[in-house]
């Protein structure tokens, strides 16, 4: 055993309660393990052992509207506590995770892009791992402004490394987006069926509103996730009211409006644009645990840039997420410089996506 896991293996957690301050940490999760479906994710069995142990330790488990419901109503809260979300409705979440948040009587909130569920469309990032994974081409070059983007799709490897680099395409104006996608997929040869293969299939609406009486909402994604600043306001709006009109129509019981940001993504028209459609809140895809209402007390926008962190398996991980100590790593490493680095670029209409997580 290293170092490093023999420190995390028997680290003082509730010792580092009693020194750390008390924060709510909003998990976020996107795909979960299921070899039958080819998917690698989230572990299953991590995602339980992390649930027994908010049980064992009696941290609360909330369900994020009833918790932003509390809070408004300056109700008290605990401390310390923990939510559960779910971002995109793949096929993987109805059968594998929510399965496994119900065995724990645990709410989570699942953020829905409406058009992949009603079946209009497949993701193009995973269109394009599709081809990438199948293509007989070796290196692949894609023109763009300012420099061409070339893919080795020589090794598996390499493969896999062109298909991590497909978010920097995420920047490119909206407008021209399906040009370059479709460009990119002639290039790699490979025929791209009309519906998404077993792993990359979505969620039903039968399974989702199957799941709302063991504790499932869900809340508005965008009809087709693209990166909103990217889009023109019009697009912009369409997207966000259109995904909740939708799933007020096919989740009525189990309807929330709080919104996510596809990607996390967004400007300050965005935020100018939320309160008109009646969007209690709306959440970011990262920035660590949060102090939930010294944070909506904050800023007036504060309440549509709540902070979200990343799960991840090793036990020591979320751990440290849930005890504070994840955030003062993010602290000291944004102190350092070592901040990650926003989107950067302009909206159609001129204003800039947002460079800190509350706008001044």
């Amino acid at each position: 055993m290293s170092g490093r896991a023999w420190l995390w293996n028997n680290f003082p957690w509730r010792a580092a309660a009693l020194v750390i301050p008390g924060s709510i940490t909003i998990f976020v999760l996107h795909r979960f393990r299921s070899p039958d479906r080819k998917v690698s994710g989230t572990d299953p069995a991590a995602l339980a052992g992390a649930l027994e142990y908010l049980r064992r330790q009696r941290i609360p488990i909330w369900d994020l509207t009833t918790l932003i419901r509390q809070v408004d109503a300056g109700a008290p809260i605990p401390a310390r506590g923990v939510v559960f979300t779910v971002d995109d409705g793949y096929a993987d979440f109805p059968e594998v995770g929510m399965p496994v948040f119900a065995a724990f009587d645990s709410p989570v909130t699942l953020f829905v892009p409406t058009g992949f569920i009603d079946r209009d469309y497949w993701f193009w990032w995973d269109r394009l791992e599709y081809a990438f994974m199948r293509t007989d081409r070796g290196v692949v070059e894609l023109e763009l402004e300012p420099a061409p983007i070339r893919f080795d799709c020589t090794t598996p490897e390499g493969r896999r490394a062109s298909v991590g680099s497909l978010m920097q395409l995420t920047s490119l104006p909206h407008t021209a987006k399906p040009g370059v996608f479709r460009r990119l997929e002639a290039a790699l040869g490979v025929p791209i069926p009309e519906a998404p293969p077993p792993e990359h299939e979505p969620a039903s609406w039968d399974a989702l509103r199957a799941a709302v009486p063991q504790g499932l909402r869900c809340g508005p994604h965008t009809l087709t996730h693209p990166i909103l600043w990217t889009a023109s306001a019009e697009v912009m709006a369409a997207e966000v009211s259109g995904s909740m009109t939708t799933l007020r129509e096919r989740m009525p019981g189990g309807y929330t409006g709080v919104f996510a940001y596809p990607q996390g993504s967004l400007s300050r028209r965005e935020l100018d644009y939320l309160p008109s459609t009646g969007c209690p809140a709306a959440v970011l895809s990262d920035g660590g645990s949060v102090r939930l209402r010294d944070h909506l007390r904050s800023h007036p926008s504060a309440r549509y840039l709540i902070p979200r962190q990343g799960f991840e398996d090793p036990v020591h991980r979320h751990r440290q997420a849930i005890y504070g100590i994840e955030q003062l790593k993010q602290r000291a490493w944004s102190a350092a410089g070592r901040s990650p680095p926003r989107w950067r670029g302009r909206t159609p209409d001129g204003a800039p996506p947002l460079g800190a997580p509350v706008p001044a």
